[in-house]
Parts: structure tokens; sequence; C-alpha cells
């Protein structure tokens, strides 16, 4: 009996053993993997590997004020286009045909309003519209005493402002520089000017104004009110028939003076001076040498004026 209690105790301790043991061998396994699963901190060092600030240096690699650098990249010209056109006489010398105006321009001493004033529409002729000119007219033109001729006729070629062409056509006269008018018709298509110069090249760009090329140079007639007064003039000639009467009719009279004045350009002021002054109702008689001159004292100084210049001028014709 008793060897079988004790048979009983000693396997009840081998179990109890037995238990113990599997319960040791389930307590430590736990301990065990706790060890592994705290190392994870130590294994995946986020915040060492991921050392944002170091890593994610936008603000140096992006190095906007190098890389940003547009304005001086991008060439202006490019951008803005191409450069504006040159004055007037920087256009009319690129190109190449206003040889003949481009001197007289300078003779007359106006190349730097051409150049900096404005702005203006030049009516300019070509070279080939200046060979047309008698021979002579030229060389003649640009002499420093026929200046004042020159400066009239050259601005009797500008209007002042720009006038396109579209402008142009719905005109029928405009008033040059020179105060004298003229006249515009546009015929099948083209633009005449005072009925025999043709615009054959339009809207030639300048940075102070626009030219308008023409074939034919334009000559300024002289003011028609001093012409109006040839009329009493000649008809005074022809009625009292004085000694140097040599015209049949009053026409022939007005023509033949009005291309008399017309040739002494020296003298036009003087010569306006004189006409402007008469009356309108003035009369006339012979004088001592055949001529028909007015009746009146009223324009004694002018007349004198007028009649100096005349001689001076044809004295200067006649040096050698």
């Amino acid at each position: 009996m008793t060897m079988r209690i004790n048979s009983l105790c000693l396997a009840a301790v081998l179990v109890l053993s037995s238990s113990m043991v599997a319960c040791g061998d389930d307590k430590t396994e736990p301990a065990a993997d706790a060890a592994t699963d705290t190392s994870t901190p130590s294994d995946t060092t986020e915040p060492s590997d991921t050392s944002g600030p170091a890593d994610t240096a936008t603000p140096e690699d992006t190095t906007t004020p190098e890389d940003t650098t547009t304005p001086e990249d991008t060439t202006t010209p490019e951008d803005t286009g191409p450069e504006g056109p040159g004055n007037l006489a920087e256009v009319a010398t690129a190109a190449g045909n206003f040889t003949t105006l481009l001197a007289a321009v300078e003779a007359a001493g106006l190349s730097g309003v051409v150049a900096t004033q404005g702005p203006f529409t030049v009516l300019a002729p070509t070279d080939d519209a200046f060979a047309k000119l008698p021979e002579g007219t030229v060389e003649n033109l640009l002499k420093e005493e026929n200046k004042d001729m020159l400066t009239g006729i050259l601005t009797y070629h500008v209007i002042n402002g720009t006038v396109s062409s579209e402008e142009v056509k719905g005109m029928t006269e405009a008033e040059t520089l020179s105060g004298a008018m003229i006249t515009i018709e546009v015929v099948d298509g083209e633009v005449i000017i005072n009925g025999s110069a043709k615009v054959t090249t339009a809207d030639i760009p300048a940075s102070n104004g626009v030219i308008h090329v023409i074939d034919t140079v334009l000559m300024p007639p002289t003011p028609a009110a001093e012409y109006d007064k040839l009329v009493p003039w000649c008809e005074s000639e022809l009625a009292l028939d004085c000694e140097n009467n040599n015209y049949a009719d009053v026409d022939e009279c007005v023509a033949e003076q009005t291309a008399s004045i017309s040739e002494m350009k020296a003298c036009e002021d003087e010569m306006m001076a004189y006409y402007n002054c008469l009356p309108a109702d003035v009369e006339f008689e012979c004088d001592e040498e055949g001529d028909a001159v007015a009746k009146t004292d009223a324009c004694d100084a002018e007349e004198l004026a007028f009649a100096k210049c005349l001689q001076e001028a044809m004295d200067d014709d006649m040096d050698p």
C-alpha cells in the first residue's frame, strides 16, 4: 500500500516537473520575442536615415536665383520684335535711290530737321525724278546763293504730320510746309500729285514720319496773289502802248512776266512786298524807260527795293 502511494507520489512529481518545464518554456519564448521585437527601433533607424533637412534640400538644389535668369537668357530684341525704323534721313539713305534729294536737304541746311523733328509726310522724288529736270537745274539749286529757293522747293514736298496712302486717297489737296497747296487725285487707282507726279511706292515708315516715293520733282507755284497784280499791269502796258510793249495780248504779257519773275527767285520776297503793297485799283503810266509803272507814291520804298534786287541779280548773272 505504501509503495503504491509512493509510486503515485513519484508519478505526480514527474508530471508536475514536466508541467513546470513546459510552463517555463512557454514563458521564455515571449521574452525572446520581446527582445527581438524591441530591437526594431535600432534596426529601422528612420530618424538618422530619413534626415529630412539634409536630404530634401530643395532651396539649395533648385538655386532659384541662378536658374531663373530669364531676363538675361531671353534676349530683348527677339522677345519684343525687331527694332523700329530709323528717322526719315536714315530711311532715305538706306533706300539708296534718294542721293540727290539728300544732297539738296544738306545744302538747304535741313538735315537736322529731317532727322529730329516731325512727324512729317515726305513726297520723296527719286534720283531718276531729279534727272528729268533740265540740265544744270540741280547744280544751280545746290548753290549757296539759291538756298532760299531750294528750301522752298524741298518744303513743298513735305506735309506736316503722318498721312498714310489711304488718307491721301481721300484728299483733293494738302498744304505743304512751304505754305503752298498741292493737288491730289486718284487715277486708275494711282495717286497723282499736281497732275503729273505719280506715287510709285507708298507708306515707307520712319520713326518721325512716312515717305511716299514720287517720280517727278514738284515745283512750287508762285503765289497767285502776286500774279493777279500782273493783269492790270499788262492791261495798262497794252493800253498805254509803252515803248517796251512787245506783247500781242494780255495773256501773253502775263505769261512772259510770270516766267520772268519765276526766274528771279532771289528777289521773290521783294517782289511780293511790292505787289502786295499796290492797291487793287492802281493805275499805270509809261515811265522814261518805256515801261508801265504804277501811278502811286505809296509803294515807292517797296518798288525801289525790288528794282535794286533785280539789278543785283542781273549783275551777278553777267559776272564771268
